[in-house]
């Protein structure tokens, strides 16, 4: 089995995150598990629950692309792969081997069933949309550009070091896809694998807050989708796109 840094983003909820280093354990010992402004209360209950992992303490939330950097950060000072995966996802299928460099998503499972999430995704600029893949062919084939989900992914150092860290000034949502195309800029691989599978639980931390429903994921629709509009036609297309959304 490959020798992956797993870590794992946490913000609250300690029952589920047990459940996801708890499923990272059953393979490997090497976790790191980042608590992204979580209250003292939840983190320490976590502390005693996993004293055998390091623990790293982020006094304020730094919404996911500020915890994903320290958590990235830290696991490439341990090993040149790092597995990365947010608290409301576990891992069922562990990779085993090291993929070829570059950014590799998982195959995602919905929740308690046999219903696939996504294999990826595909990003279309000029309509300010997203699409999740159902197979690794999908992935591969679908128009659009592709993408890979933040809930779950593989990536190397060289990779990361290339292409730089998560974009802060997005917070939370839509900068893995960012992520993705500054990848795919540098020619980068992304891509999926049947090797690696886990269950995700639908976005916890964020689900029905207007922050992140009402401001973020609107705003940095727009913003990101405006970055990669290659000409003045995909962005005309894009303010229609947008202006039809508020209306």
């Amino acid at each position: 089995m490959p020798n992956f840094q797993v870590v794992v983003l946490s913000f609250n909820h300690p029952d589920i995150t047990t459940q996801a280093v708890s499923s990272a354990l059953h393979f490997t010992g090497n976790v790191i598990l980042v608590h992204n402004g979580s209250i003292l209360e939840n983190r320490e209950k976590l502390m005693r629950a996993f004293p055998q992992i390091e623990h790293i303490s982020m006094e304020e939330n730094k919404g996911y692309s500020g915890g994903a950097n320290v958590a990235l950060k830290a696991g490439f000072l341990k090993s040149p792969w790092v597995l990365f995966l947010t608290n409301d996802c576990t891992i069922e299928k562990f990779p085993d081997a090291t993929p070829s460099r570059g950014l590799w998503g998982a195959h995602v499972m919905w929740r308690n069933s046999d219903k696939t999430d996504n294999y990826g995704g595909r990003f279309f600029p000029s309509q300010g949309k997203l699409v999740h893949c159902k197979s690794a062919q999908e992935f591969q084939t679908m128009a659009g550009r592709k993408y890979i989900p933040g809930s779950a992914f593989l990536l190397d150092r060289k990779s990361f070091e290339e292409v730089g860290e998560f974009d802060e000034s997005l917070e939370t949502f839509w900068e893995d896809v960012d992520w993705s195309m500054r990848a795919a800029e540098k020619n980068i691989l992304l891509n999926v694998s049947d090797d690696f599978v886990v269950r995700h639980g639908g976005g916890k931390t964020t689900k029905k807050k207007a922050h992140y429903t009402r401001y973020l994921f609107p705003r940095n629709r727009a913003r990101v989708s405006r970055k990669y509009c290659r000409n003045w036609l995909e962005r005309l297309r894009l303010e229609m796109s947008l202006f039809s959304r508020r209306s």
